[in-house]
Protein backbone atom coordinates (compact mmCIF):
# COMPACT_ATOMS: atom_id res chain seq x y z
CA UNK A 1 0.00 0.00 0.00
CA UNK A 2 2.92 2.17 0.93
CA UNK A 3 4.45 1.17 -2.48
CA UNK A 4 1.32 2.00 -4.44
CA UNK A 5 1.12 5.65 -2.56
CA UNK A 6 4.39 6.37 -3.13
CA UNK A 7 4.32 5.60 -6.48
CA UNK A 8 0.86 7.67 -7.01
CA UNK A 9 3.00 11.01 -5.17
CA UNK A 10 6.02 10.60 -7.68
CA UNK A 11 3.70 10.44 -10.42
CA UNK A 12 1.98 13.49 -9.77
CA UNK A 13 5.08 15.40 -9.09
CA UNK A 14 5.14 19.01 -10.51
CA UNK A 15 7.98 18.09 -12.98
CA UNK A 16 5.89 14.64 -13.39
CA UNK A 17 2.56 16.27 -14.71
CA UNK A 18 4.28 18.75 -16.69
CA UNK A 19 6.07 16.19 -18.63
CA UNK A 20 2.70 14.54 -19.41
CA UNK A 21 0.63 17.79 -20.36
CA UNK A 22 3.35 19.15 -23.16
CA UNK A 23 3.26 15.64 -24.24
CA UNK A 24 -0.30 16.09 -24.64
CA UNK A 25 0.29 19.32 -25.89
CA UNK A 26 2.62 18.12 -28.48
CA UNK A 27 0.27 15.41 -29.50
CA UNK A 28 -2.57 17.64 -30.25
CA UNK A 29 -0.90 20.43 -32.38
CA UNK A 30 1.20 17.65 -34.04
CA UNK A 31 -2.50 16.66 -35.06
CA UNK A 32 -4.16 20.02 -35.68
CA UNK A 33 -0.97 21.25 -37.83
CA UNK A 34 -0.92 18.09 -39.96
CA UNK A 35 -4.77 17.87 -40.32
CA UNK A 36 -5.52 21.73 -40.80
CA UNK A 37 -5.32 24.01 -43.90
CA UNK A 38 -2.08 25.15 -43.00
CA UNK A 39 -0.66 21.95 -45.05
CA UNK A 40 -3.17 22.75 -47.97
CA UNK A 41 -1.60 26.21 -48.49
CA UNK A 42 2.07 24.91 -47.97
CA UNK A 43 0.94 22.32 -51.10
CA UNK A 44 1.19 25.10 -53.23
CA UNK A 45 4.40 26.08 -52.71
CA UNK A 46 5.99 22.49 -52.14
CA UNK A 47 4.76 21.38 -55.71
CA UNK A 48 6.42 24.44 -57.25
CA UNK A 49 9.80 22.45 -56.25
CA UNK A 50 9.05 20.24 -59.03
CA UNK A 51 10.44 16.92 -58.78
CA UNK A 52 11.80 17.19 -55.25
CA UNK A 53 8.55 17.45 -54.66
CA UNK A 54 7.77 14.17 -53.15
CA UNK A 55 10.79 14.19 -51.67
CA UNK A 56 10.02 17.39 -49.67
CA UNK A 57 6.78 16.38 -48.63
CA UNK A 58 8.49 12.91 -47.00
CA UNK A 59 10.69 15.08 -45.24
CA UNK A 60 8.37 17.41 -43.72
CA UNK A 61 6.03 14.54 -42.73
CA UNK A 62 9.11 12.91 -40.72
CA UNK A 63 9.83 16.16 -39.16
CA UNK A 64 6.44 17.14 -37.78
CA UNK A 65 5.27 13.46 -36.65
CA UNK A 66 8.15 11.79 -35.60
CA UNK A 67 9.41 14.72 -33.69
CA UNK A 68 6.67 14.31 -31.05
CA UNK A 69 7.43 10.78 -30.19
CA UNK A 70 10.96 11.71 -29.56
CA UNK A 71 10.10 14.60 -27.70
CA UNK A 72 8.17 12.77 -25.56
CA UNK A 73 10.29 9.81 -24.83
CA UNK A 74 13.28 13.14 -23.94
CA UNK A 75 10.83 14.22 -21.19
CA UNK A 76 10.06 11.25 -19.99
CA UNK A 77 13.75 10.03 -19.58
CA UNK A 78 14.63 13.92 -17.99
CA UNK A 79 11.80 13.19 -15.78
CA UNK A 80 13.39 9.64 -14.77
CA UNK A 81 9.89 8.19 -15.12
CA UNK A 82 9.34 4.42 -16.50
CA UNK A 83 6.79 4.98 -19.53
CA UNK A 84 6.87 2.53 -21.89
CA UNK A 85 3.42 2.21 -22.45
CA UNK A 86 3.20 5.98 -22.48
CA UNK A 87 5.73 6.37 -25.06
CA UNK A 88 4.13 3.15 -27.16
CA UNK A 89 0.91 5.38 -26.75
CA UNK A 90 2.74 8.34 -27.91
CA UNK A 91 3.84 6.64 -30.71
CA UNK A 92 0.38 5.60 -32.09
CA UNK A 93 -0.43 9.13 -31.58
CA UNK A 94 1.35 10.28 -33.91
CA UNK A 95 1.08 7.83 -36.43
CA UNK A 96 -2.76 8.17 -35.70
CA UNK A 97 -2.02 12.17 -36.89
CA UNK A 98 0.06 10.94 -39.73
CA UNK A 99 -3.36 9.25 -41.22
CA UNK A 100 -5.09 11.88 -40.41
CA UNK A 101 -2.62 14.44 -42.51
CA UNK A 102 -2.75 12.24 -45.18
CA UNK A 103 -5.88 11.95 -45.53
CA UNK A 104 -5.75 15.43 -46.69
CA UNK A 105 -6.01 15.86 -50.11
CA UNK A 106 -4.21 18.58 -52.06
CA UNK A 107 -6.78 20.71 -54.32
CA UNK A 108 -7.07 19.29 -58.04
CA UNK A 109 -5.14 21.16 -60.89
CA UNK A 110 -8.27 22.12 -62.07
CA UNK A 111 -9.41 24.07 -59.14
CA UNK A 112 -6.33 25.86 -58.52
CA UNK A 113 -6.05 26.50 -62.25
CA UNK A 114 -10.08 28.28 -61.72
CA UNK A 115 -8.38 29.72 -58.68
CA UNK A 116 -5.49 31.63 -59.99
CA UNK A 117 -7.05 32.50 -63.13
CA UNK A 118 -10.28 32.49 -63.48
CA UNK A 119 -12.64 30.49 -64.84
CA UNK A 120 -12.42 32.05 -68.08
CA UNK A 121 -9.28 31.45 -68.75
CA UNK A 122 -8.06 28.62 -71.27
CA UNK A 123 -5.91 25.74 -69.41
CA UNK A 124 -5.15 22.61 -71.13
CA UNK A 125 -2.25 19.63 -69.09
CA UNK A 126 -2.09 16.63 -71.02
CA UNK A 127 0.37 14.21 -69.33
CA UNK A 128 2.75 12.05 -71.50
CA UNK A 129 0.57 9.15 -71.27
CA UNK A 130 -2.16 11.12 -73.06
CA UNK A 131 -4.04 11.70 -69.66
CA UNK A 132 -5.60 14.96 -69.24
CA UNK A 133 -5.13 16.79 -66.08
CA UNK A 134 -6.69 19.84 -66.48
CA UNK A 135 -9.31 21.08 -69.46
CA UNK A 136 -10.69 24.46 -68.80
CA UNK A 137 -12.19 26.69 -71.37
CA UNK A 138 -9.69 24.40 -73.32
CA UNK A 139 -11.42 24.61 -76.94
CA UNK A 140 -11.64 28.47 -76.59
CA UNK A 141 -9.64 30.32 -79.44
CA UNK A 142 -7.45 33.46 -78.29
CA UNK A 143 -5.03 35.44 -79.61
CA UNK A 144 -2.00 33.32 -79.01
CA UNK A 145 1.07 35.74 -79.29
CA UNK A 146 4.15 34.92 -80.20
CA UNK A 147 2.75 30.52 -80.01
CA UNK A 148 2.17 31.30 -83.36
CA UNK A 149 5.60 30.78 -84.03
CA UNK A 150 4.96 26.80 -82.68
CA UNK A 151 3.64 26.45 -86.39
CA UNK A 152 5.72 28.36 -88.21
CA UNK A 153 8.73 26.52 -86.87
CA UNK A 154 7.32 23.46 -87.18
CA UNK A 155 5.84 24.18 -90.98
CA UNK A 156 9.73 25.23 -91.55
CA UNK A 157 11.54 22.48 -90.67
CA UNK A 158 9.03 19.95 -92.53
CA UNK A 159 9.48 22.42 -95.86
CA UNK A 160 13.32 23.01 -95.60
CA UNK A 161 14.54 20.55 -93.39
CA UNK A 162 17.07 21.21 -90.36
CA UNK A 163 20.36 22.04 -92.61
CA UNK A 164 19.00 24.04 -94.67
CA UNK A 165 21.06 27.48 -95.10
CA UNK A 166 19.68 30.40 -96.65
CA UNK A 167 21.47 31.55 -99.27
CA UNK A 168 22.52 35.26 -100.61
CA UNK A 169 24.64 35.60 -103.61
CA UNK A 170 26.90 39.17 -104.47
CA UNK A 171 27.58 39.39 -107.75
CA UNK A 172 28.98 41.49 -110.36
CA UNK A 173 27.84 42.85 -113.91
CA UNK A 174 30.62 44.41 -115.11
CA UNK A 175 34.85 44.20 -115.09
CA UNK A 176 36.74 45.64 -112.05
CA UNK A 177 39.33 47.92 -113.23
CA UNK A 178 41.25 49.66 -111.09
CA UNK A 179 39.64 49.47 -107.57
CA UNK A 180 35.84 49.78 -109.27
CA UNK A 181 33.54 47.62 -110.50
CA UNK A 182 32.37 49.33 -113.68
CA UNK A 183 28.75 48.19 -113.41
CA UNK A 184 26.28 47.31 -110.46
CA UNK A 185 26.96 45.00 -107.17
CA UNK A 186 23.62 42.66 -107.62
CA UNK A 187 22.11 41.10 -104.18
CA UNK A 188 20.40 37.37 -105.15
CA UNK A 189 18.43 36.23 -101.32
CA UNK A 190 16.34 33.35 -100.97
CA UNK A 191 15.08 35.00 -98.14
CA UNK A 192 17.68 34.98 -94.81
CA UNK A 193 15.83 36.14 -91.93
CA UNK A 194 19.48 36.97 -90.34
CA UNK A 195 21.31 38.82 -92.40
CA UNK A 196 22.58 41.34 -89.99
CA UNK A 197 25.39 44.32 -89.91
CA UNK A 198 28.25 41.62 -89.59
CA UNK A 199 27.28 39.25 -91.92
CA UNK A 200 27.37 42.29 -94.28
CA UNK A 201 30.51 43.22 -92.82
CA UNK A 202 32.37 39.96 -93.71
CA UNK A 203 30.84 40.57 -97.60
CA UNK A 204 32.21 44.15 -97.67
CA UNK A 205 35.84 42.32 -96.18
CA UNK A 206 35.52 40.02 -98.91
CA UNK A 207 34.54 42.20 -101.51
CA UNK A 208 37.45 44.82 -100.31
CA UNK A 209 39.92 41.88 -100.61
CA UNK A 210 38.84 41.11 -104.59
CA UNK A 211 39.87 44.94 -105.39
CA UNK A 212 36.41 46.56 -105.09
CA UNK A 213 36.65 49.82 -102.85
CA UNK A 214 33.65 51.46 -105.26
CA UNK A 215 30.72 50.54 -107.34
CA UNK A 216 30.38 52.83 -110.59
CA UNK A 217 26.60 51.68 -111.05
CA UNK A 218 24.12 51.35 -107.96
CA UNK A 219 23.11 48.18 -105.66
CA UNK A 220 20.20 45.88 -107.11
CA UNK A 221 18.26 43.63 -105.00
CA UNK A 222 16.83 40.07 -106.25
CA UNK A 223 14.33 38.43 -104.23
CA UNK A 224 12.62 39.39 -100.67
CA UNK A 225 15.67 40.95 -99.00
CA UNK A 226 15.55 41.08 -95.28
CA UNK A 227 18.48 42.57 -93.56
CA UNK A 228 18.54 44.04 -89.73
CA UNK A 229 15.45 42.19 -88.74
CA UNK A 230 13.38 44.29 -91.08
CA UNK A 231 12.11 44.22 -94.79
CA UNK A 232 14.77 45.79 -97.32
CA UNK A 233 13.17 45.59 -100.61
CA UNK A 234 15.03 48.14 -102.83
CA UNK A 235 18.69 48.09 -100.48
CA UNK A 236 18.78 51.25 -99.44
CA UNK A 237 20.04 49.81 -95.56
CA UNK A 238 22.48 47.84 -96.45
CA UNK A 239 23.48 50.26 -99.21
CA UNK A 240 23.96 52.77 -96.60
CA UNK A 241 25.58 50.37 -93.73
CA UNK A 242 28.10 48.73 -97.24
CA UNK A 243 29.03 52.87 -97.64
CA UNK A 244 30.38 53.16 -94.07
CA UNK A 245 27.10 53.65 -92.09
CA UNK A 246 28.23 50.63 -89.48
CA UNK A 247 27.79 50.46 -85.72
CA UNK A 248 31.23 50.15 -84.20
CA UNK A 249 29.83 47.29 -82.26
CA UNK A 250 28.94 45.66 -85.92
CA UNK A 251 33.14 46.45 -86.92
CA UNK A 252 34.28 45.13 -83.10
CA UNK A 253 32.68 41.92 -83.37
CA UNK A 254 33.22 40.82 -87.11
CA UNK A 255 37.34 41.75 -85.89
CA UNK A 256 37.51 39.56 -82.88
CA UNK A 257 37.01 36.72 -85.83
CA UNK A 258 39.69 37.64 -87.11
CA UNK A 259 42.61 35.75 -85.90
CA UNK A 260 44.96 36.38 -88.35
CA UNK A 261 45.81 39.84 -87.48
CA UNK A 262 46.05 41.22 -84.04
CA UNK A 263 46.51 45.21 -84.77
CA UNK A 264 42.17 47.01 -85.00
CA UNK A 265 41.87 48.48 -88.89
CA UNK A 266 39.18 50.20 -90.19
CA UNK A 267 35.92 49.30 -91.70
CA UNK A 268 35.69 47.63 -94.66
CA UNK A 269 33.77 50.36 -96.85
CA UNK A 270 31.96 50.47 -100.83
CA UNK A 271 31.69 53.82 -102.34
CA UNK A 272 28.77 53.53 -104.70
CA UNK A 273 28.33 56.42 -107.55
CA UNK A 274 25.23 55.23 -108.92
CA UNK A 275 21.22 56.50 -107.46
CA UNK A 276 18.82 53.98 -105.82
CA UNK A 277 16.57 52.97 -108.65
CA UNK A 278 18.78 53.56 -111.17
CA UNK A 279 17.67 51.75 -114.59
CA UNK A 280 19.46 48.25 -115.49
CA UNK A 281 21.60 47.24 -118.28
CA UNK A 282 20.16 43.93 -118.83
CA UNK A 283 22.60 42.93 -121.07
CA UNK A 284 25.46 43.21 -118.91
CA UNK A 285 26.99 39.93 -118.44
CA UNK A 286 27.51 38.52 -114.57
CA UNK A 287 29.64 36.40 -112.26
CA UNK A 288 29.15 35.86 -109.09
CA UNK A 289 31.68 37.33 -106.15
CA UNK A 290 30.86 36.34 -103.16
CA UNK A 291 28.32 33.54 -101.19
CA UNK A 292 27.03 34.09 -98.08
CA UNK A 293 25.39 30.61 -96.29
CA UNK A 294 23.50 31.21 -93.14
CA UNK A 295 23.43 28.55 -90.39
CA UNK A 296 21.74 25.40 -90.39
CA UNK A 297 17.68 26.56 -90.24
CA UNK A 298 17.33 24.47 -86.54
CA UNK A 299 19.95 26.91 -85.19
CA UNK A 300 18.87 29.75 -87.04
CA UNK A 301 15.28 29.18 -85.77
CA UNK A 302 16.22 28.38 -82.20
CA UNK A 303 17.96 31.64 -82.20
CA UNK A 304 14.73 33.45 -83.65
CA UNK A 305 12.40 31.61 -81.17
CA UNK A 306 14.61 32.40 -78.11
CA UNK A 307 14.20 36.18 -78.77
CA UNK A 308 10.36 35.37 -79.75
CA UNK A 309 11.81 37.82 -82.72
CA UNK A 310 8.91 38.47 -84.99
CA UNK A 311 11.08 38.59 -88.11
CA UNK A 312 9.32 35.27 -88.28
CA UNK A 313 6.35 37.13 -90.24
CA UNK A 314 8.46 37.29 -92.54
CA UNK A 315 10.13 33.79 -92.06
CA UNK A 316 6.78 32.47 -92.44
CA UNK A 317 6.48 33.88 -96.25
CA UNK A 318 9.37 31.16 -96.68
CA UNK A 319 7.38 28.29 -95.54
CA UNK A 320 4.81 29.49 -98.13
CA UNK A 321 3.24 32.27 -96.25
CA UNK A 322 0.39 32.34 -93.21
CA UNK A 323 -2.23 29.99 -95.11
CA UNK A 324 -0.13 27.33 -95.79
CA UNK A 325 1.37 27.68 -92.12
CA UNK A 326 -2.09 27.40 -90.97
CA UNK A 327 -3.03 24.19 -93.85
CA UNK A 328 0.07 22.57 -92.47
CA UNK A 329 -0.98 23.29 -88.36
CA UNK A 330 -4.40 22.04 -88.75
CA UNK A 331 -3.04 19.22 -91.03
CA UNK A 332 -1.51 18.05 -87.53
CA UNK A 333 -4.73 18.34 -85.26
CA UNK A 334 -7.50 16.17 -84.56
CA UNK A 335 -10.54 17.06 -87.04
CA UNK A 336 -12.84 18.36 -84.07
CA UNK A 337 -9.49 20.82 -83.37
CA UNK A 338 -8.87 21.94 -87.11
CA UNK A 339 -11.10 25.04 -86.88
CA UNK A 340 -9.50 25.92 -83.27
CA UNK A 341 -6.47 27.71 -85.28
CA UNK A 342 -6.16 30.94 -87.14
CA UNK A 343 -3.34 32.97 -88.29
CA UNK A 344 -2.77 35.94 -90.24
CA UNK A 345 1.05 36.13 -89.70
CA UNK A 346 3.52 33.07 -88.70
CA UNK A 347 5.00 35.53 -85.89
CA UNK A 348 1.57 36.52 -83.54
CA UNK A 349 1.40 39.90 -84.33
CA UNK A 350 -1.37 39.97 -86.50
CA UNK A 351 -4.75 40.54 -84.80
CA UNK A 352 -6.77 37.58 -86.38
CA UNK A 353 -4.37 34.99 -84.85
CA UNK A 354 -6.61 32.68 -83.34
CA UNK A 355 -5.39 29.33 -81.42
CA UNK A 356 -7.12 26.82 -78.32
CA UNK A 357 -5.02 25.82 -75.54
CA UNK A 358 -5.60 22.27 -76.46
CA UNK A 359 -4.78 23.26 -79.95
CA UNK A 360 -1.38 24.65 -78.83
CA UNK A 361 -0.79 21.48 -77.27
CA UNK A 362 -1.36 18.96 -80.43
CA UNK A 363 0.96 21.34 -81.77
CA UNK A 364 3.77 21.52 -79.52
CA UNK A 365 3.41 17.55 -79.65
CA UNK A 366 3.84 17.35 -83.21
CA UNK A 367 6.79 19.78 -83.18
CA UNK A 368 8.27 17.27 -80.66
CA UNK A 369 7.54 14.21 -82.81
CA UNK A 370 9.30 16.08 -85.84
CA UNK A 371 12.31 16.93 -83.99
CA UNK A 372 12.50 13.64 -82.65
CA UNK A 373 12.98 12.06 -86.15
CA UNK A 374 16.63 13.55 -86.32
CA UNK A 375 17.13 12.83 -82.63
CA UNK A 376 16.21 16.54 -81.09
CA UNK A 377 13.78 18.06 -78.71
CA UNK A 378 11.61 20.75 -78.22
CA UNK A 379 14.86 22.61 -76.33
CA UNK A 380 16.72 22.87 -79.51
CA UNK A 381 14.26 25.05 -81.17
CA UNK A 382 12.37 26.94 -78.45
CA UNK A 383 13.91 28.68 -75.50
CA UNK A 384 13.82 27.55 -72.00
CA UNK A 385 13.00 29.19 -68.91
CA UNK A 386 15.99 30.26 -67.06
CA UNK A 387 18.41 29.64 -69.75
CA UNK A 388 19.86 33.19 -71.56
CA UNK A 389 19.20 33.02 -75.24
CA UNK A 390 22.40 32.36 -77.30
CA UNK A 391 23.16 34.91 -80.24
CA UNK A 392 23.89 32.44 -83.16
CA UNK A 393 24.27 32.69 -86.55
CA UNK A 394 26.08 35.76 -87.10
CA UNK A 395 29.21 34.63 -88.19
CA UNK A 396 28.52 33.67 -92.53
CA UNK A 397 30.47 31.29 -94.79
CA UNK A 398 32.11 33.23 -97.78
Amino acid sequence: MTTAASRAATFFRPKILLSVIAVVAILYLAHRIGAGPWLTNALDWIRGLGALAPLFLELCYLLVYAIAPFVVAVLLTVARFPAAFLRALCLMCGLYSVSQARGVQPPSLAAEAQSMLGSGQGVYVEAADGTILVSQAASLPVHPASVSKVATTLALLRKLGYEHRFKTIFAADGPIHDGTLEGDLLVETDGDPYFVDENALLVAKRLRELGIERVAGTLRIRGALTFDWESDPDGMRLRQMLSGGMPPSAWAVVQTLDTASAIPSPPPIIKFDGAVGTPAVESRSERPLVLHLSQPLLSLAKSLNDYSNNIFKLFADVAGGAAAVEALARSELPQAMSSEITLGDGAGTDPSNRLSPRAAVKLLQALEAELARSGHGLIDVLPVAGIVAETRGMAPTV
